[in-house]
């Protein structure tokens, strides 16, 4: 009988060790769980703010687009160059490849106009190459909103020999002004034509507006953010409901094997 006893106190002592063990990680997971959670929360807060100061950016005025910088919120009015389209080729969206397209947009102000290079976007490209997009665009005087970018690097690119194919819209290899400019003909001398050397990017809904996959990728969306923090936080709310049943148990085995 005494040696039952003992039997039983170290399989009770074994039962409590392991309980406590299990509590403890319980603990940890539900802490590390709700952190998280919480840090999920407060990216999907900076993220707004992140997405409103941009929103909230001063836009610059056409008459000073020599003076942009990178990044810059810039408002252009004019028309759209749509006949003569250039697809920048190997761009990839979501998996996908396709193209970048880029329209030459002519802009009339003051003495001077300005032609400025205006990306679209991106367009799925077909799996047959001899098909190229072609984007519908007004023919009427449009007002844009874009940003210019100014890029510190090249951009990726099979080789750095640039080809076009034949009519239009044209496939090219990458952006580039002087190589644009020579594909078609512009009249330079009924006004003093300038030609940018940037391109500028179409902000949200604006007229001819693509798939804008040069959103920053690790910008994630706020709602993407919100939806972690539910994940985290039913992981959480799981974690409990498990514990719970598992203590109900081990508690009614241990008043069990007590009678």
């Amino acid at each position: 009988m005494p040696q039952l006893m003992g039997l039983q106190q170290a399989i009770f002592r074994q039962g409590r060790g392991k309980l406590l063990i299990f509590i403890c990680l319980v603990a940890v997971f539900f802490s590390l769980t709700l952190s998280l959670g919480f840090w999920q929360l407060d990216r999907a807060e900076q993220k707004e703010a992140y997405l409103a100061r941009n929103q909230a950016d001063e836009i610059m005025p056409m008459s000073n687009w020599q003076n942009a910088k990178d990044g810059q919120l810039i408002q252009l009015e004019g028309h759209y160059l749509s006949q003569y389209q250039f697809l920048i080729d190997n761009k990839t969206y979501q998996g996908k490849f396709g193209y970048d397209v880029i329209v030459p947009f002519l802009t009339n102000f003051g003495f001077d106009d300005v032609l400025f290079w205006v990306n679209l976007g991106w367009v799925e490209a077909s799996v047959d190459r001899s098909k190229l997009n072609k984007i519908d665009l007004p023919n009427a005087e449009v007002e844009l909103d874009a940003r210019v970018y100014l890029p510190v690097k090249k951009g990726f690119r099979l080789s750095d020999d640039q080809y076009q194919t034949q009519g239009w819209p044209s496939r090219v290899q990458y952006f580039d002004a002087d190589f644009f400019q020579q594909s078609f003909e512009l009249d330079q001398a009924e006004k003093h034509l300038v030609i940018s050397r940037f391109e500028v990017r179409l902000e949200a809904h604006q007229e001819g507006v693509q798939a804008r996959r040069w959103l920053p990728s690790n910008v994630m969306p706020p709602e993407k953010h919100l939806a972690y923090a539910f994940q985290w936080f039913a992981l959480a709310f799981s974690l409990i409901v498990l514990a719970v049943v598992f203590l109900v148990r081990h508690v009614k085995e241990s008043m069990n094997n007590e009678i």
